[in-house]
């Protein structure tokens, strides 16, 4: 099963994944060059924590084989993952030297309530960011009126409802009735 994050119908981030019959969902991720850094192999990685169960019902763990430092550290840092046999490499700094040195990394990840959670509030946190980062807001070259000059709108709007109280609403002045 492939699950894949698109910008534009082109797959930008992809990851996969595959059950053995132990339970373990393997895991394997790409993401285009120039859309590194936005957090959506860590989407991703959420994602196939929080859907597991529901996509393969005998899952019982993820696993990522680890080619890259940056995908392990995920796994351990956000997402309560493990290392298989390299218990001893607690930081990034030397996940990065083992992996440069040319092993390859396993890191595990629970499939149980918590973990769900857990990945659920990465993958909520990590969407906001890499919208913010992939579609930046629309910065609009009219200024944000003062605080001061809306009070005094909203101040005036108050006194004309109080001395016109059968006024209608957003009725122009000097509008004539039914004209045609």
């Amino acid at each position: 099963l492939i699950l894949c994050i698109n910008k534009q119908n082109v797959c930008i981030s992809s990851i996969t994944m595959n059950i053995n019959s132990k339970g373990e969902v393997y895991i394997n991720s790409k993401t285009k060059q120039n859309f590194e850094g936005f957090g959506l192999n860590k989407i991703l990685r959420s994602l196939v924590i929080i859907l597991s169960k529901h996509i393969f019902p005998a899952a019982k763990t993820v696993v990522s084989e680890s080619v890259n430092p940056v995908s392990a550290w995920i796994m351990i840092k956000h997402l309560n993952g493990y290392p298989i046999g390299h218990e001893s490499l607690k930081t990034y700094r030397d996940i990065n030297e083992f992996i440069r040195g040319g092993e390859d990394l396993q890191v595990k990840v629970d499939i149980n309530k918590e973990n769900i959670e857990n990945a659920l509030s990465v993958f909520n946190n990590t969407l906001a960011e890499a919208q913010e980062k992939i579609i930046p807001a629309k910065t609009t070259s009219t200024p944000t009126p003062k605080v001061k000059k809306v009070s005094k709108i909203t101040a005036k709007i108050k006194r004309t409802a109080k001395s016109r109280p059968n006024a209608m609403p957003n009725a122009r002045p000097n509008a004539r009735p039914n004209a045609r």
